[in-house]
């Protein structure tokens, strides 16, 4: 892979709902960020989400970088 396009993120988060790759105990991980309300008000909290993970909830810190998935190569 030709350089990695990882992204702290502590300096940029990626758009909610988008997937992404990152790590999660060295294992790479399909995720994206997720609105999370907060007692029904305006505050709005961030989570990592995987579709399937669905009984293990992901901290917030435990994703330090984060990359964008390449697109599919052409002709495939």
């Amino acid at each position: 892979m030709q350089g990695t396009n990882r992204v702290k993120c502590s300096e940029r988060l990626p758009v909610i709902g988008d997937p992404v790759i990152a790590f999660l105990d060295g294992t790479p991980v399909v995720l994206f960020l997720n609105r999370v309300n907060l007692n029904d008000e305006i505050t709005l909290s961030l989570q990592w989400e995987a579709t399937y993970f669905p009984n293990k909830p992901i901290k917030f810190s435990d994703v330090e970088y984060w990359m964008p998935i390449p697109p599919m190569p052409e002709g495939e």
